[in-house]
């Protein structure tokens, strides 16, 4: 037995699951959902109309979801199936971001 699993229970019935983590993983978790909660409703940082046009190429969809994030709040979800797109759109916005002078870090969770 490895002493950081951790087996994961059900947080409402206490019932183990048969699903494994690591005390380091969850923890990276809790940081995550906490940051969460603080941008949680923030406008998003400011992008002047000169930077915007690194949004050629996206199709009609990703367009709206480019100008929703971009105009929206620091923390959006962004959710789709394997080969719609998204890293596509994320890579707009990353080079947006960083034209218009910001530094940009990325993450996915996964499963």
């Amino acid at each position: 037995q490895l002493p950081q699993v951790i087996q994961l229970a059900n947080k409402n019935t206490g019932e183990l699951l048969p699903k494994f983590s690591s005390r380091e993983v969850l923890e990276e978790e809790e940081r995550l959902l906490r940051l969460a909660d603080r941008l949680q409703g923030q406008q998003a940082f400011p992008i002047a109309k000169k930077y915007q046009h690194t949004a050629r190429g996206l199709n009609d969809e990703q367009e709206k979801a480019y100008q929703q994030i971009i105009q929206g709040h620091k923390l959006t979800l962004l959710q789709g199936y394997a080969g719609t797109g998204k890293s596509h759109l994320l890579k707009a916005l990353q080079t947006t971001y960083e034209q218009a002078g910001y530094r940009v870090r990325a993450f996915g969770p996964d499963g």
